[in-house]
């Protein structure tokens, strides 16, 4: 038994410029008009989310969320919320972990 396949292609226009997409899909042995219907409101989809800029196109970069900033009393280096915290507990003032460690000793 051989499986059946449906390839759809679309030509989109996106922020990123034209692009062609194409999907592949196994359909088995649903019927051929189910399947295509399906297969073409999936392709759609893509292609509307694609020309919006949500879909394919250029990969967005990835910026992980911007922490409070800190600067450590001794030194002046930049601190993370963490360090903040724990140098807090145990000093009661905003200290990197190096000039924690001194505090400690």
């Amino acid at each position: 038994m051989s499986l059946r396949t449906l390839t759809i292609t679309r030509t989109i226009k996106s922020p990123g410029g034209e692009e062609t997409i194409q999907g592949i899909f196994e359909i088995g042995n649903s019927p051929e008009a189910d399947a295509a219907a399906a297969a073409i409101e999936l392709m759609d989809t893509i292609a509307k989310n694609a020309a919006s800029g949500s879909g394919l196109g250029p990969a967005k970069e990835n910026k992980p969320p911007e922490e409070n900033k800190f600067t450590c009393e001794e030194c002046g280096s930049i601190i993370n919320s963490n360090e903040s915290r724990l140098s807090q507990i145990f000093a009661n003032r905003n200290l990197c972990r190096q000039c924690l460690g001194k505090v400690e000793q």
